[in-house]
């Protein structure tokens, strides 16, 4: 497995990189924490989503943050595959501030670390689990990559209007398992983060995952919203209302907004920038010295990246995504 090969490079390496157990209700999560070079520097908390792992975020984020001087607390919390692994039963739940209050309840036994300064990313579905991990007061700013609002409506989306009879909903999606793969994989997966035994289960899960309601909790949090150029194009594919929906969500938060586009110029157009983590890194530590420590921001949107942000959602958001956008970035960049 791959977290065993990454525990035997531990024992040869010479990075400073400690595995961590954190204690969360009757569970403990995994996870690692990579130190500073420095004493008393920030700390970015570092999560995966659907079906991510800890060994893989670290190679996204963890390395880099040491170099860009943070201290990195990455973990897996309930639904993914070494918390799950560790501690049997242990499904997604909706509410991931409870997890990663665990998680910041860890920081603070730490020292050497600055406690009032302590942000989170979040990858893939990370982006929703990263959002409602900032409602806990004491995470200070928030980098949803990619920002997901509502599980619920992308799933429904996803189904293609299949949900309308349960029964039908299942057989139905049962016959589309056996020639896509994509498709069984999926559910075969949610089957164990979720613990759901059937389609219709699936979409119902979901429902209770969604970032609308809690906005006032957010207010005055920075917060980096990542956008990658392929992503957005993929959100359209089940609904352009998802999309247009990433806009109203952004709009409506009462806090200082950046929005970061990463493009196929860059190479870094991917999900979640794969293929381009270094353009992903630098901005992401440019924008944190910025909303943490007050350092001038750098790696903004050039204008041509503007331009193409406005051009995307005119393309793939509702009729008024286009507006949305320029809008937005009028606001913030």
């Amino acid at each position: 497995m791959s977290r065993e090969c990454f525990h035997r490079m531990l024992e040869v390496t010479n990075q400073p990189i400690e595995r961590v157990g954190i204690p969360f209700e009757k569970a403990v999560l995994p996870g690692y924490f990579v130190p500073s070079k420095e004493a008393g520097r920030p700390t970015l908390i570092a999560i995966g989503g659907f079906d991510s792992t800890a060994e893989e975020v670290y190679c996204c984020i963890g390395a880099a943050a040491r170099a860009y001087g943070w201290n990195c607390l990455i973990f897996e919390g309930t639904g993914q595959w070494g918390a799950l692994l560790d501690n049997s039963g242990l499904v997604f739940r909706p509410d991931y501030e409870k997890p990663v209050g665990s998680a910041v309840d860890y920081l603070m036994t730490r020292k050497n670390i600055n406690k009032d300064k302590i942000a989170i990313i979040g990858y893939s579905m990370g982006g929703y689990l990263s959002v409602r991990g900032a409602l806990d007061p004491r995470v200070k700013a928030c980098i949803p990559n990619t920002l997901v609002v509502d599980c619920g409506a992308s799933a429904k989306a996803g189904m293609k209007g299949m949900v309308k009879h349960e029964a039908l909903t299942d057989k139905a999606f049962d016959l589309i398992m056996k020639v896509n793969t994509p498709a069984r994989w999926g559910f075969q997966h949610s089957s164990w983060t979720l613990g759901v035994q059937s389609a219709h289960e699936w979409v119902k899960a979901y429902e209770q995952f969604t970032l609308l309601g809690f906005e006032d909790l957010l207010k005055g949090k920075p917060m980096l919203f990542m956008f990658s150029e392929d992503d957005i194009k993929d959100a359209a594919a089940p609904s352009k209302a998802i999309v247009s929906g990433l806009l109203n969500y952004i709009k409506s938060l009462d806090c200082p907004r950046f929005v970061r586009l990463f493009t196929k110029q860059e190479g870094a157009s991917s999900h979640c920038q794969m293929g381009g983590l270094s353009y992903a890194q630098a901005a992401i530590f440019g924008w944190l010295e910025h909303a943490l420590c007050g350092k001038a921001m750098e790696n903004r949107n050039d204008s041509e990246a503007q331009d193409l942000f406005v051009r995307l959602f005119t393309q793939y958001g509702d009729q008024d995504g286009g507006m949305k956008a320029k809008d937005l970035l009028n606001d913030f960049t």
